[in-house]
């Protein structure tokens, strides 16, 4: 019977997975949107403006959202 049943510590430790996971998710989003932000920076710098930069509306430089 025990082997069927999780035991409490299975469950804690699959809450705690999964809550690092969301977190994960979260800082891997932020992590993207800085790089996007450094990008745009540099654009700016190089180019002077930052309209009408290559860089400055690049859909694949932002997150994807997951589906």
């Amino acid at each position: 019977m025990d082997a069927i049943m999780p035991n409490n510590n299975q469950t804690k430790n699959k809450s705690e997975l999964e809550r690092l996971r969301k977190e994960l998710r979260v800082l891997v989003l932020v992590l993207a949107e800085e790089e996007n932000n450094m990008l745009r920076i540099d654009d700016y710098l190089i180019n002077g403006s930052g309209q009408n930069s290559s860089l400055t509306n690049r859909s694949d430089l932002r997150p994807k959202k997951q589906t």
